[in-house]
């Protein structure tokens, strides 16, 4: 019979054995499991960043988080920051979120008085509208107008084009990717931006899908503000840029 000693350091990472000890998960995915939770929590969580600490590429990354989800220990819910900005946030769990059915039912049990509320709420709005003389509402209007260039795209704002111009799903979530990236980098898009990038990835790529994801890949890992073609005998391959993006998140070396 083996026996196995375990030598401990002041530098480990406590874990529950309920992931550790599931037949249904992947190495890959608890791998990645693990990493994460071995990261501080303020630690800024996105593909391109798990990518630059891990062997594995973005799609692998992306695989075996799409694979925590569905196992339940992972949920990444998409939301507007305090700026307005599109952003991913990641909740990792010790044990596997099941859906629950009581809160379903409360959910569905307050959506009559919900629709009454936001019926009243629109009548009010309404109201307060014909309140206004005609130039007051055009002043507040052209303020809304100013407003909302400044902000990024909402979700909802994200999805319809994205559902609308493209149907790869790895695709979108590479778009998406870049979204929070560029929102991070206080340079967010707006939905015409949005419509002008895919354009010019699809231009630039001559619509080859899998041209398109390097194209993506390479902006997300070196922040830029648009997608360039790839250029012929390009030396430095994937994995080389992304290295070079850890070295810039983690230090050890590059240009500053």
């Amino acid at each position: 019979m083996a026996i196995i000693r375990v030598e401990k350091r002041s530098n480990f990472t406590v874990l529950d054995n309920t992931a550790i000890r599931d037949k249904d998960l992947s190495l890959k995915a608890l791998g990645l499991y693990v990493k994460m939770m071995s990261l501080p929590p303020e630690w800024n969580y996105s593909v391109a960043g798990l990518a630059a600490i891990c062997k594995e590429g973005m799609s692998s990354i992306r695989s075996a988080l799409k694979e925590l989800e569905q196992a339940g220990y992972l949920t990444r819910d998409r939301k507007n920051n305090e700026k307005g900005y599109f952003v991913y946030e990641y909740t990792l769990r010790e044990l596997p979120q099941t859906p629950c059915k009581e809160k379903q039912h409360t959910v569905e049990s307050h959506t009559v008085e919900s629709h009454a509320e936001e019926s009243q709420t629109e009548k009010r709005t309404q109201l307060n509208k014909e309140s206004l003389s005609t130039k007051e509402l055009n002043i507040k209007e052209l303020n809304k107008e100013k407003e909302n260039k400044n902000k990024g795209l909402s979700v909802s704002e994200a999805d319809a084009v994205l559902s609308e111009l493209i149907e790869d799903e790895e695709l979108i979530d590479l778009y998406k990717d870049y979204i929070s990236m560029r929102e991070e980098i206080d340079a967010p898009l707006t939905v015409r931006s949005l419509k002008l990038l895919i354009a010019r990835c699809e231009r630039l790529s001559e619509f080859d899908t899998s041209v398109q994801k390097t194209m993506l890949e390479n902006a997300l890992i070196q922040q830029w503000k648009s997608v360039y073609p790839i250029a012929n005998g390009e030396k430095r391959n994937r994995n080389a840029m992304l290295e070079d993006f850890g070295r810039v998140l983690f230090g050890g070396g590059g240009d500053s």
